[in-house]
C-alpha cells in the first residue's frame, strides 16, 4: 500500500502548477524528480519540435501560437536529476534558442 501511495503521488506531482513566474512542477518526493524528468525528457532532445506539433495538434493550436508558453515553459524549466541535466540540458538550450529566433 505503501509503494502505490508513493507512486500515485508521483504520478501527481507530474501536474502543471502555474505560479507568478509561470509554469513550475512540486515534487514530493526524490523520486518524483525522476519522473518528471523522463516524462520532460523531450525539452531536451532533437525531436523536441515533432512533439511541439503533436502537442499543437492536440490542443488544437498552431506551433506559432504555442510558440510563447514553450519559450516561458523551457526558461522555467530545470531538471530535478544531474543524470538528465548532464543528457538533456545542452540541446533545451539550442532548442530554446531557436524557438526564440536565434
Amino acid at each position: 500500500e505503501d509503494e502505490i501511495a508513493l507512486v500515485s503521488q508521483m504520478i501527481f506531482d507530474t501536474e502543471i502548477h502555474f505560479g507568478p513566474a509561470g509554469p513550475e512542477f512540486k515534487t514530493s518526493s526524490l523520486l518524483s524528480g525522476y519522473l518528471l524528468d523522463a516524462d520532460l525528457s523531450n525539452f531536451g532532445r532533437e525531436d523536441f519540435f515533432e512533439k511541439s506539433k503533436l502537442f499543437a495538434q492536440e490542443t488544437n493550436q498552431s506551433v506559432e501560437e504555442l510558440k510563447p508558453s514553450l519559450i516561458i515553459f523551457l526558461n522555467n524549466h530545470h531538471w530535478h536529476t544531474l543524470a538528465a541535466h548532464n543528457l538533456r540540458q545542452a540541446q533545451k538550450e539550442k532548442n530554446l534558442a531557436v524557438l526564440e529566433g536565434g
